[in-house]
């Protein structure tokens, strides 16, 4: 039996990994890309009109494979206020151990604001936490007049505070402050 090889997708994909986790998310460029996805700029333009769309194609895939983590650790638990709580408290702690973030926030470009998270980005960021908090409406378990894009900016911009400007001693105590701003600011104004 044959194993599929790899299309200059998944190759791309899996170099620019590899680059934002070396260099940062600014310092890529397509032909970088190209040369350690072993393809030619022609073939990865092919797939990815632009840097920023392969950009946001990985962060869809990060964000996906957490997504999918969560739903297999949560499986047949109902999702309640503690459980977005622990969810939201893993999630920071997932971005800021992921290699490409811990990149990101090397780059004095990237902290200085330029560049931090193009439109296409911030959209795939937008989308993949709304359709979470529609899910959560649909079953109940927010309240269904709360927009779930404003809800999805909301915690959206909490947990970028976090990941980019952790409390100094980052033990126990900032896990339990996260956890009660969460609660007073988030799950208040959520639940039905």
């Amino acid at each position: 039996m044959s194993t599929r090889q790899p299309t200059v997708r998944d190759r791309a994909m899996e170099a620019a990994m590899v680059l934002v986790s070396r260099y940062g998310p600014l310092k890529v460029t397509m032909g970088d890309i190209a040369h350690e996805a072993r393809c030619s700029r022609a073939a990865l333009y092919k797939h990815f009109p632009t840097r920023d769309t392969l950009l946001s194609e990985l962060w869809r895939a990060e964000a996906a494979r957490f997504v999918g983590e969560i739903r297999t650790k949560y499986a047949g638990i109902p999702p309640t206020a503690q459980t977005m709580e622990d969810v939201f408290v893993e999630a920071i702690r997932f971005w800021r151990t992921h290699p490409a973030t811990e990149a990101a926030l090397r780059d004095p470009e990237l902290l200085a604001g330029r560049g931090l998270g193009s439109v296409e980005l911030g959209r795939a960021r937008l989308d993949v936490v709304s359709a979470i908090f529609k899910g959560l409406a649909d079953a109940g378990v927010v309240r269904r007049d709360v927009d779930p894009t404003v809800a999805a900016e909301v915690v959206l911009r909490m947990a970028m505070t976090y990941i980019l400007a952790p409390a100094a001693d980052g033990g126990p105590g900032e896990e339990q402050a996260i956890r009660v701003q969460f609660r007073e600011v988030v799950v208040r104004g959520l639940l039905p």
